[in-house]
């Protein structure tokens, strides 16, 4: 490209960023993502799958916020450890399947709620408990049609649209992909920034067993992470491409005993997942070790000719309740996600783009 001076000067290389499936984890990689966002860091492209694609979404285009808002409520997804230690479910996050649940949900909303900030996260806890408690009695009341023959033990989340800004998805900059399984065509599709709506979102996280598939435009559609828990395979090729950064799966710390049977059903829908995520990982280092002029950063980790692990840094007592969803751990998890990210920005963050 020529400037004005007539110089050619080169094309800078792309730097992309890649969030990885699993939503157990997603307080984690928002945290660091928060402290990109802070930064000033702007990818410019960004590759998600499976619960990944949320976190993009609220970097990219989050609805009546700012990038780091939308990143620190996801701490609200949590629910008060008062009722989690009685009742350990996430019922912030998956609702009932049935035809009324969005207008149990929409009624819910109109109960008076204390107003909750992210810089008073640890003087709140009694106004949590009362909200929390209102969300546990509208889940209860919300009747449900689940039988034996429902394809899902969940419906989709009816809320989106209060999160994510669709519209000004298109116009923010970047790209942005999300992935996702045709079971009709039985191949994986991307979706770009271009295209996607609220329809696309249910089709990406559309896992089995909890979510039944989605149909859109006459195919069903499964979360593509549990395929392509990375998205690698839509990476451009590497020579326009000088830094990738990924969020990958917790493989050293999500694989574990389980404490009870509930810890154990979770286990096992994240074995398959970060197997797969571990797979992708090495065979994306393989594919690109030939190229030795190419700098790589995974996961808070670097690839050039080597690997250099940077981890997130979990103590090792907290490693059997990473899978639980009370407030509690998904706020220790945003907290050590954002003190990562600020370790892997001082070592690294000359080489990533800025606004």
């Amino acid at each position: 490209m020529a400037g004005k001076d007539g110089k050619v000067t080169p094309q800078r290389t792309q730097v992309a960023l890649v969030i990885g499936a699993g939503a157990p984890n997603a307080t984690l990689m928002a945290g660091a993502l928060c402290l990109f966002c802070e930064r000033g860091v702007a990818f410019d492209i960004v590759f998600t799958s499976g619960a990944g694609g949320l976190l993009g979404l609220l970097y990219m285009a989050p609805k009546g916020k700012t990038p780091v808002e939308a990143l620190q409520d996801t701490i609200n997804f949590g629910v008060s450890d008062l009722i989690y230690n009685l009742f350990p479910f996430g019922y912030k996050t998956f609702f009932k399947a049935g035809p009324f649940t969005e207008l149990f949900m929409r009624w819910g909303q109109y109960i008076p709620r204390f107003q909750l900030h992210f810089s008073e996260r640890h003087h709140n806890a009694r106004q949590r408990l009362y909200n929390d408690w209102i969300d546990w009695w509208v889940t209860a009341l919300t009747p449900t049609s689940l039988h034996h023959r429902s394809a899902g033990l969940t419906t989709r989340p009816p809320f989106i649209d209060d999160l994510i800004d669709f519209t000004a998805l298109r116009n923010a900059p970047g790209e942005f992909y999300m992935n996702a399984f045709s079971l009709t065509d039985k191949t994986m599709v991307r979706f770009d920034k271009e295209v996607i709506t609220k329809e696309h979102f249910y089709a990406t996280m559309a896992f089995p067993f909890i979510y039944p598939p989605y149909e859109m435009n006459g195919q069903f559609y499964i979360e593509g992470g549990i395929i392509d828990p990375l998205n690698f395979a839509n990476l451009p090729h590497p020579g326009t491409i000088k830094t990738v950064v990924v969020f990958d799966v917790l493989k050293n710390y999500l694989l574990r005993r389980p404490r009870n049977i509930w810890d154990a059903y979770q286990i096992s829908i994240v074995t398959p997942i970060v197997s797969l995520a571990d797979k992708a990982l090495q065979d994306f280092e393989d594919s690109t070790r030939q190229d030795r002029s190419i700098f790589y950063t995974i996961n808070l980790h670097r690839i050039s000719t080597k690997r250099e692990d940077m981890d997130f840094d979990i103590p090792e007592e907290q490693y059997p309740y990473l899978l639980e969803w009370s407030y509690s751990n998904l706020l220790r998890l945003w907290e050590i996600g954002y003190r990562a990210g600020e370790r892997f920005y001082e070592q690294y963050g000359q080489d990533l783009p800025h606004r």
